[in-house]
């Protein structure tokens, strides 16, 4: 019969290596995940500012009169800032009891001037409501009893899914690539 017996200080280096390696994994689960919330956040915001995808929409008559009256531009998306500044990173529980990340409207974030709106009294309204109903649509009272959906949120995610992630992906495996010595 024959004995292979490894190099002692090879199969060390080895099993360190693989070590370091697997450290490295271990971190990527979380810092991809943050990295990406943060790419996505910026990307949404630069789509909002832009107006990426602000394609054929009109305001109600009433709307876009109140809207010049503000002096707040026609954009969509935007009223006084409040969207655009509550598009917060979030803490989410992750498989395995790590933490992972997400971007998104912070849920708890109140519309700063929402009150005022056609001169009457109105309750405060939740901003991650506001982004709902543009995102989707509403039901509406006014002419033609619906505000359509103006969606940004999904087209930005579908556009982050096509490059975004992906390098997002090749920077995780290079840093654990590079774990290897």
């Amino acid at each position: 019969m024959i004995y292979i017996y490894p190099n002692m200080d090879d199969l060390k280096r080895i099993l360190f290596a693989l070590a370091k390696v697997q450290s490295a994994a271990q971190i990527e689960v979380v810092d991809i995940t943050y990295r990406s919330a943060v790419d996505y956040q910026h990307l949404v915001i630069f789509n909002i500012s832009t107006q990426k995808f602000a394609g054929g929409w009109s305001y109600s008559e009433k709307y876009g009169k109140w809207k010049r009256e503000q002096n707040v531009g026609m954009d969509f998306w935007k009223l006084f800032g409040d969207l655009i500044y509550n598009i917060k990173l979030f803490r989410i529980p992750g498989p395995f009891g790590r933490v992972q990340w997400m971007a998104g409207v912070d849920p708890t974030a109140i519309a700063s001037r929402s009150s005022q709106m056609f001169g009457k009294k109105q309750k405060q309204e939740r901003i991650s409501k506001y982004a709902r109903w543009l995102e989707y649509g509403r039901p509406g009272k006014g002419e033609g009893g619906r505000q359509p959906p103006r969606p940004v949120f999904g087209p930005t995610m579908f556009e982050y899914r096509q490059d975004g992630f992906l390098k997002q992906g090749e920077r995780s495996l290079n840093r654990i690539g590079q774990s290897w010595s």
